[in-house]
């Protein structure tokens, strides 16, 4: 929404009462309430819970700004599923390899024991008919 059309709105909070929109800046409304209190609040964000206009005129424009800003973290929340999901993928990747090498690992270290326990009974058997 554009400052001009905003600003010097009337709305009003559950809290701090009625108050006037002293200015908005990029997603952040600064609202001066009766009490003399000057306020920043997120905008539109906090129309969903805290603020509401006094005028129904803006309220169309609130309510599409709203949409757009659910639309965009919807989005983003999808794009961090993705990203959370091809994380796990890789993760997976990553622990079947290492079961892979580990099994790869047992099976080179029983080829060698049975290698050398051939070794043994073979220099065993040398040996033997050598001492004779």
């Amino acid at each position: 929404m554009e400052e001009e059309k905003i600003k010097g709105m009337k709305l009003s909070h559950l809290k701090f009462g009625n108050g006037i929109v002293i200015s908005l800046s990029g997603n952040y409304l600064k609202i001066e309430f009766s009490s003399g209190m000057v306020k920043v609040f997120k905008y539109p964000d906090s129309f969903e819970n805290f603020l509401k206009p006094e005028s129904n005129v803006m309220l169309d424009d609130i309510e599409k700004d709203l949409s757009k800003r659910k639309l965009e973290q919807d989005y983003i929340d999808q794009k961090n599923s993705q990203k959370g999901y091809a994380h796990a993928r890789e993760f997976t990747k990553r622990k079947k390899e290492e079961q892979e090498r580990k099994k790869q690992l047992e099976i080179e270290k029983h080829r060698q024991a049975q290698k050398m326990r051939e070794q043994r009974m073979q220099y065993g058997n040398n040996t033997n008919s050598w001492g004779r």
